[in-house]
């Protein structure tokens, strides 16, 4: 078991506790569609948390287990990783950006289109990449504790996937 972890709605929203047993990632899924094209926005608040530790949008989820995460952290943070085949790849390196809220929530957007994505924080662009490796997938609510022992809570509201 890589984690205790507990899913509960409090004021409304998903709040999630996690105590990493040892470094992972998890998912709440937001569609079990497969889809390709899409727009997804979501609200993410990190609550409590240590330097090493994330969270935000995992996209194109196959039956493989291939994805793409886009992923903000306390250290303001973003980037956008590729999990394939086993392993990751940066598709953008950690990257500070003045627009993410410290400890507060943090609306994030992503838009698939094709091999083309774009990314927004607070409703802002913030970057935009190209990658055909993962056709379609799934969407989910992502988040990370890289290291043992360590605890980190989220928050996840205002969610919204909207397809062609």
């Amino acid at each position: 078991e890589y984690s205790k972890t507990t899913f509960e709605i409090q004021d409304d929203k998903y709040h999630l506790t996690s105590l990493a047993h040892q470094g992972f990632i998890r998912w709440v899924p937001v569609s079990t569609k497969s889809l390709e094209d899409f727009s997804l926005t979501i609200e993410a608040t990190m609550i409590e948390n240590s330097d090493l530790s994330d969270c935000g949008i995992a996209f194109r989820i196959d039956s493989d287990g291939n994805f793409y995460y886009f992923a903000i952290d306390s250290n303001n943070m973003y980037s956008l990783y590729k999990f394939e085949s086993g392993e990751w790849s940066n598709l953008i390196d950690a990257t500070e950006t003045p627009l993410i809220k410290k400890g507060k929530p943090n609306q994030l957007t992503v838009i698939a289109q094709g091999d083309q994505f774009i990314l927004f924080i607070n409703d802002q662009f913030l970057d935009a990449r190209q990658d055909d490796s993962i056709k379609q997938g799934t969407t989910a609510l992502a988040f990370e504790v890289l290291q043992a022992d360590q605890t980190a809570t989220f928050e996840f509201d205002n969610i919204v996937l909207r397809t062609p």
